[in-house]
């Protein structure tokens, strides 16, 4: 047996729990009288329904259990479209994107003889763990031609994992909440857009506080003209 939420351009209705696709269908259907102007496309259980012909069309997916909030980055080939390969990929493989910031242009951080950067933070709803979330992401670098040489060099691509809820982690192979994130006017200014309430774990304080007391005095600009046509 799944929860299920409906979805209204952004909003969530609790449509209680359904046992199958017959039942999820009638209770939409009698949620609907109630919704205006609700979504066109129908998921159910990774399965997508079509309710055509019809304006009481519906979204309705499993309720996500987590929320991380991801970085991406790159210097290297296209940016533009390097983000956006992967933001598309992310919301296939990892959960559901829910926010996105605007693109910046940031300098490079720790070695600083090579191209500009491209960043933007995404936060993303997921039901997988965080070393899953981590499996995912990595895979996806490779498969937009991330090359792992030196420390902090250029790339085509760069995806950090900056929280995983308020989950704190320290393993060979993942560190959380991401140990330079309060160092990092570039990944800062991008979640202070989509989270500027959000808390560390660890130091308690929110990310605007962060920001606030970053000694980090590199450049971090906002692509105006991008703010809208590379969102998911």
């Amino acid at each position: 047996m799944n929860n299920f939420l409906l979805k209204k351009h952004g909003a969530k209705v609790w449509a209680g729990q359904s046992e199958g696709l017959s039942k999820a269908s009638q209770r939409l259907s009698n949620l609907s009288q109630r919704v205006k102007n609700p979504a066109k496309t129908a998921v159910f259980n990774l399965i997508s329904i079509h309710f055509k012909g019809t304006p009481k069309s519906f979204y309705i997916c499993p309720m996500s259990k987590h929320k991380t909030h991801l970085l991406l980055g790159g210097n290297l080939g296209d940016r533009h479209a390097n983000l956006a390969a992967a933001r598309k990929l992310i919301g296939q493989r990892v959960g559901t994107v829910v926010k996105s910031s605007s693109l910046y242009e940031t300098q490079p951080w720790g070695k600083t003889d090579q191209p500009d950067f491209l960043n933007q933070a995404l936060e993303v709803a997921t039901d997988l763990k965080p070393e899953e979330v981590l499996k995912d992401i990595l895979n996806i670098e490779k498969e937009l031609g991330r090359q792992r040489e030196d420390k902090w060099s250029a790339r085509t691509i760069d995806i950090d994992i900056l929280f995983y809820d308020a989950k704190t982690l320290k393993t060979k192979d993942l560190t959380l909440p991401h140990p330079h994130l309060h160092e990092r006017n570039f990944a800062l200014v991008p979640m202070l857009e989509i989270a500027p309430n959000k808390q560390h774990p660890i130091f308690k304080k929110t990310i605007e506080e962060l920001y606030e007391a970053s000694e980090d005095d590199l450049d971090v600009v906002m692509l105006e003209d991008e703010t809208e046509a590379n969102r998911p």
